[in-house]
């Protein structure tokens, strides 16, 4: 198997050096692509990494535009399988190894994960715990089914990005996941995580602001405008109509309704038609290989 682990990178020089280090394994290669980081992160890479292939990009993409240019890459030099990493982790060392045994048994899921443990692997991280219903009980299983993983950590064949495409640049950066995940679903692939192999996120201690969770709030809207999993008209009716809710409920909290009545207006005029039709075309938004091969190293 033929494997290639893809890292989004903006500032990545923290957690470079164990991140790296941790992917360290004979059938893996490792893919950066860079979003325009302002440290040191490009010129460390090239001196201390020189295996890695870099992609330095002029301006930020996004996570889910910069994914597909990995995922592109993928593609084009015959990978069997991409790995995509958060720049703010690191594996165990025979995480990779346990999910190609496990990808060989199981080649028809869509997305394979290990467990993820918040940073210093004290515990698991809050929001793999929150999706997958965990306690402290670690399954004894091959893998356990779920409907959503978050995508720090995702292995992906190459024949199913072929299918679903990569992320959709509705979602330049939070909710593409969610999204892909729905497509995914709606291609009758499954997702599924390895209680034995484990992977730790560096992220427990970023405080969140008010704003940050109306703009989580109006993502999750967007997502299920385009959820493919219903129709087009109760998707749109449901976004709409649950700003709209918290819109009414807003003055009875005390908070203004004016941000949510802000989210109605833009799911409104936001082209969701468009999304879902382009959505459900093979390969969907990984349609610009060429430009890639112009600015990617084979």
């Amino acid at each position: 198997m033929k494997i290639l682990a893809v890292i989004v990178s903006y500032n990545f020089e923290p957690w470079l050096d164990r991140c790296l280090k941790s992917l360290k394994h004979p059938s893996t290669d490792v893919l950066v692509v860079d979003n325009a980081s302002t440290d040191q992160t490009c010129t460390r890479i090239m001196r201390d990494f020189p295996e890695v292939v870099l992609l330095q990009n002029k301006k930020n993409l996004g996570f889910g535009a910069a994914n597909n240019l990995g995922f592109e890459y993928a593609l084009q030099n015959d990978y069997d399988t991409v790995f995509l990493v958060n720049q703010d982790t690191y594996l165990e060392f025979d995480t990779i190894e346990k999910l190609k045994q496990i990808g060989e048994k199981y080649p028809a899921l869509g997305i394979l994960s290990p467990l993820h443990y918040n940073g210093s692997g004290s515990e698991l991280d809050f929001g793999f715990k929150s999706y997958t219903k965990l306690d402290d009980t670690i399954p004894a299983a091959d893998i356990v089914p779920v409907n959503f993983i978050n995508a720090a950590f995702w292995w992906i064949p190459t024949a199913v990005i072929q299918k679903v495409g990569g992320f959709s640049p509705l979602f330049p950066h939070y909710g593409e996941d969610v999204d892909y995940v729905n497509r995914l679903h709606y291609f009758g692939y499954k997702i599924a995580y390895i209680p034995q192999a484990k992977a730790f996120h560096c992220r427990e201690n970023r405080p969140s602001s008010p704003e940050k969770l109306l703009h989580s709030e109006f993502l999750y809207y967007i997502t299920e405008a385009v959820n493919l999993k219903r129709s087009v008209l109760s998707a749109y009716a449901y976004s709409v109509l649950a700003a709209g809710k918290k819109a009414i409920l807003a003055p009875v909290k005390g908070q203004s309704p004016i941000p949510y009545l802000k989210m109605m207006i833009k799911l409104l005029t936001l082209p969701i038609q468009r999304f879902r039709n382009q959505s459900i075309q093979p390969g969907a938004y990984l349609n610009d290989i060429q430009r890639t091969k112009e600015k990617i190293p084979s």
